[in-house]
């Protein structure tokens, strides 16, 4: 009885061993596979049935469905069924052969009969690569505050009152500040005109010189007194002259500050029109980068999951890179005596060192037609690379015929054989369907690829914690699914019909991680077709609502400017023009009885001079006489 206690446990165990490889390790084994896939693609993955079988091993799968992300009840791949049979004794010699491995049934965007979608759990650090969820953080972050809203929220209004009453218009306010100044300007320049002498005496002092320049006398006495006549009309418009010199002077300066004043205004107008043109202006739309918008959000997190899901396949490749056994000993076994026994070298305990086979998949109802092909070759496959010595690389190729893709191929490269890791994958697509890339910007902007095709190139280079990741796709024959998109605003419906007409661009994804600090770069030839199409476009309407706001603001401040202008008129007209005219009057009269004072000067020299001639000959008439009575 004891005996049969001591053996109860292990027989209870083999039961439920036996139990559970029987008849819920298929169950097990599914639930794994549907879990593991899915935890790859972030979406559903159903398997029909699996069955196992241990004598001999084999897997049998019918029917696998991987969902697709975009298209909740459509799958990305559906299997019919894939079958593989290991040969049992190699297993235990450490080695894998595998007698047969077939897939039967592939079919691309089959339909589901449940939905697909996972609800994705809330976001944190991963404990694979914390960094790199906080630099995903940090993006995601910048991405919010890019002015998506504004594409949908630009519009131009129809009545310009909108913008104009936002604002405190300083024109207003300028241009009644310079009429006032006119006006002031006007009342003290009135006043200081009093200082000047009035025309009536302008009047007389010419009456005077004129006079004197009429019935000139013939003897000198007469014309002294005329000349002093002139000379005092002289010096009065010389000094009443300099005194209006003296007014024009001062008053140019005046004029000078109040043009200034003037122009002031119209400069604050002209202010206040760029003010209200920059409340409606191309430069808020920002679309320079448009395709940063329009592709970029998808694509973060996808590569998220990519650069997660590559430090997942290091850290699995890696973890026995730095175990080596070492090829010496060194043991204490007596005091002064050392024993150092040496080993053989140490070797990886699975090495694949070379592989290239090849895959033809036939089509359902045509059995001799091929439908897909792959080869593969695979080269240093090990379980400790230092030790082993050599980089792993693997290479696949795929062709497929009637398919979301005509062919694709990947080459992975890993050298962990240093300190410093190393990784490359190359992949390069092509006539891949560009509906299956993500686009849009839900809900601004959810525009979707209808038809078309997109060849695709990736490269991604890591070497110690620097990455490089570049992805290059060529977009050709492009139709777009415009049916979402909501019309409102000005940008929207601008954007909607320049992409129609957009068929072929190129798009470049750039991830770099460098000291720790990841940076996310878009471009893209759609850019610059975008940016110049809506501005084109939006460019005419909105230089007409310039010209209706110009119109709006002029009438605004019409009543204002109106009166400025007119008390700056007046200003000129009473004020400038007056004293000017008073200088021109008084150079005129200065003139003149210049020219009166020389007539006299003339008379007076003339008069002198006969005055001498008659001197002169009764002189030399009193000398001959007195000649002539002379004795002789």
């Amino acid at each position: 009885m004891i005996r049969f206690k001591v053996f109860l446990p292990v027989f209870a165990l083999c039961v439920l061993v036996f139990w559970f490889f029987s008849l819920r390790f298929d169950a097990w084994l599914a639930r794994s596979i549907e879990s593991g896939i899915s935890s790859l693609t972030q979406t559903k993955t159903d398997v029909r049935r699996l069955q196992t079988r241990f004598f001999p091993p084999k897997l049998q799968i019918a029917g696998l469905e991987l969902a697709s992300r975009s298209e909740p009840f459509k799958n990305v791949i559906e299997f019919e069924e894939i079958l593989m049979e290991i040969e049992l004794w190699p297993l235990l010699s450490r080695r894998l052969v595998i007698r047969e491995f077939s897939i039967r049934g592939v079919d691309w965007g089959t339909d589901r009969k449940t939905s697909g979608r996972l609800v994705r759990p809330e976001r944190s650090p991963s404990w694979l690569s914390p960094w790199v969820t906080q630099a995903m953080g940090v993006l995601r972050e910048e991405f919010e505050e890019l002015p998506v809203a504004r594409l949908a929220d630009f519009r131009i209004p129809e009545n310009p009152q909108e913008i104009l009453n936002l604002l405190s218009l300083e024109s207003e306010s300028a241009f009644r500040e310079a009429g006032a100044k006119f006006e002031d300007a006007e009342t003290r320049w009135r006043g200081r005109f009093s200082e000047l002498r009035d025309l009536r005496d302008y009047q007389r002092f010419t009456g005077q010189f004129r006079e004197a320049t009429q019935d000139i006398p013939r003897d000198p006495q007469g014309i002294a007194e005329r000349l002093r006549l002139v000379q005092s009309s002289i010096d009065f418009f010389q000094s009443e002259r300099a005194r209006v010199s003296g007014l024009i002077s001062e008053l140019q300066e005046a004029a000078d500050e109040l043009d200034g004043t003037y122009r002031a205004a119209q400069s604050a107008f002209r202010t206040d029109l760029e003010r209200a043109k920059a409340q409606i202006s191309l430069d808020q739309l920002r679309v320079d980068n448009l395709s940063r918008l329009i592709f970029g959000a998808h694509w973060l997190d996808r590569a998220e999951a990519v650069i997660q899901y590559q430090q997942l396949l290091r850290r699995a490749l890696a973890w026995r890179a730095s175990e080596q056994r070492p090829n010496r000993q060194v043991r204490p076994r007596q005091r002064g005596r050392v024993v150092q026994i040496f080993s053989p070298k140490a070797e990886p305990g699975f090495v694949w060192e070379f592989s290239e086979f090849s895959v033809r998949g036939l089509e359902r109802e045509e059995g001799d037609r091929v439908s897909q092909s792959y080869e593969l070759r695979v080269q240093g496959v090990n379980s400790s690379p230092k030790l082993y010595g050599k980089p792993t690389e693997i290479e696949v190729l795929g062709r497929f015929r009637e398919s979301f893709l005509s062919s694709a191929k990947l080459e992975l490269f890993f050298d962990y054989t240093t300190e410093s890791l190393k990784d490359r994958y190359e992949l390069s697509a092509e006539n891949l369907k560009a509906s299956l890339i993500p686009v849009g910007v839900s809900p601004v902007f959810p525009l979707a690829i209808r038809e078309g095709s997109v060849s695709v190139r990736t490269g991604f280079h890591r070497v110690g914690e620097s990455l490089s990741w570049v992805n290059r796709l060529e977009f050709s024959g492009v139709s777009w699914d415009l049916r979402e998109v909501p019309q409102v605003g000005a940008v929207i419906p601008s954007l909607s019909r320049i992409l129609e007409s957009v068929g072929r661009f190129w798009l470049e994804l750039r991830f770099e991680i460098l000291d720790g600090k990841l940076r996310f770069l878009v471009s893209s030839d759609l850019d610059e077709l975008i940016k110049q199409g809506v501005f084109r476009e939006l460019e005419q309407q909105l230089q007409a609502f310039y010209r209706r706001l110009e119109r709006n603001l002029g009438e605004r401040v019409a009543r204002v400017r109106d009166h400025a202008e007119t008390q700056k008129k007046e200003f000129e007209r009473e004020i400038v023009q007056e004293i000017q005219n008073r200088e021109r009057l008084l150079r005129s009269r200065l003139e003149e009885a210049e020219k009166a004072k020389q007539r006299l000067e003339r008379e007076a020299r003339a008069q002198a001079d006969r005055l001498r001639e008659g001197v002169e000959d009764r002189v030399r008439g009193a000398g001959e006489d007195l000649l002539r009575r002379l004795p002789r």
